[in-house]
């Protein structure tokens, strides 16, 4: 008789495993159902704003088409000729082209600008 008992234990083992197997298999169930209410609330709401989003983007192209576009004849053209020539800053009254520009007072500096030039610093070449 110890083989019938050996048969009862392992159909007891067997019940028990498929009995684990089910509650595993419940809760990977019930997880998935989780996550699938969960990607279906972020699914509606995502499409909630995408059709908020496409209401503002026709009520723009709607103010956009209704708002006047100037006549263009009616624009002036200003022509190049018009417009006051641009003084380069070298012909500026402000810096006058026979004096050098010097920064920082270094005007004050020289005291004798003939003795800066001796004559000797020419190429005689070039005279």
């Amino acid at each position: 008789m110890s083989l019938g008992n050996t048969g009862v234990e392992l159909c007891k083992t067997e019940l028990q495993s498929l009995k684990n197997l089910q509650v595993s298999k419940t809760a990977i169930v019930d997880t998935l159902r989780l996550e699938k209410d969960t990607l279906t609330a972020q699914l509606t709401e995502r499409k909630q704003k995408i059709e908020d989003l496409e209401k503002e983007i026709e009520k723009l192209k709607s103010a956009l088409t209704t708002k006047s576009a100037p006549n263009p004849s009616s624009i002036p053209k200003v022509t190049p000729a018009a417009q006051p020539p641009k003084m380069s800053p070298a012909l500026s009254a402000h810096n006058p082209i026979n004096e050098p520009v010097l920064e920082n007072d270094a005007k004050e500096e020289i005291e004798d600008t003939n003795a800066l030039n001796d004559g000797n610093d020419f190429d005689p070449q070039v005279q």
